[in-house]
């Protein structure tokens, strides 16, 4: 079943919704995926860009996760919400996807509290640079970011699709978190919470270890 929808605009994602459920009867697990990346000087930012990023990165989460919400506690599902790791620092030329993106992760971190007692698990999943087609003009780019992962290549579409499909499986229903790890692979060698960690339900970080790809 395929479903065209606008996330930005919060009717076509109630629809899109509750199109899912009533064709399968019940809804177990929403991934909120659709995000663009449109940067450059600040000084130079329309009201256009910087809306487009945030309506499409933050909004459309958001409003996928509320139309979710009823249904999803109902089977005791799970939201797995596509942030990034810019959303855990800043970037050059980059400030509308670097707020955008930590805005998903704070969110993340409030869901997973709000929603851990109704008996549904809010992850994050942080991919780095993805081979997607928001970088095939980007190849300069792309090479650099390259240079700084261990295995100098970026992720693939596959692996991190991988990491999203970890948190909703049966496996995994205690899993939710708040608390944050870093991205930066020499600190990714350990499990271990980092010091200040809140985890109210548990931690959880799985990664591709050398392609930055984190699940919070």
């Amino acid at each position: 079943m395929a479903h065209a929808a606008d996330v930005s605009d919060s009717r076509a994602v109630d629809t899109m919704v509750a199109a899912v459920v009533g064709q399968f009867g019940r809804l177990d697990v929403i991934v909120n995926n659709a995000g663009v990346h449109k940067g450059g000087d600040p000084a130079s930012i329309s009201d256009d860009r910087w809306r487009k990023v945030l309506s499409t990165d933050v909004d459309g989460v958001f409003y996928g996760c509320r139309a979710a919400l009823t249904r999803l506690e109902r089977t005791k599902g799970s939201i797995v919400n596509t942030a990034s790791v810019s959303g855990t620092g800043g970037d050059w030329g980059m400030s509308p996807y670097n707020a955008a993106k930590g805005a998903v992760v704070n969110l993340k971190r409030a869901l997973a509290l709000d929603l851990g007692k109704k008996g549904v698990r809010v992850n994050a999943v942080c991919p780095s640079f993805t081979r997607t087609g928001m970088i095939d003009a980007r190849q300069g780019t792309a090479a650099k970011f390259a240079e700084r992962i261990p295995l100098g290549r970026v992720c693939e579409p596959q692996e991190v699709a991988a990491v999203i499909a970890c948190p909703p499986q049966t496996g995994s229903r205690r899993r939710s978190s708040h608390g944050g790890a870093s991205h930066y692979a020499k600190r990714r060698s350990s499990r271990r919470p980092w010091p200040g960690q809140i985890c109210p339900v548990s931690h959880l970080q799985i990664s591709t270890e050398s392609l930055s790809v984190r699940l919070e």
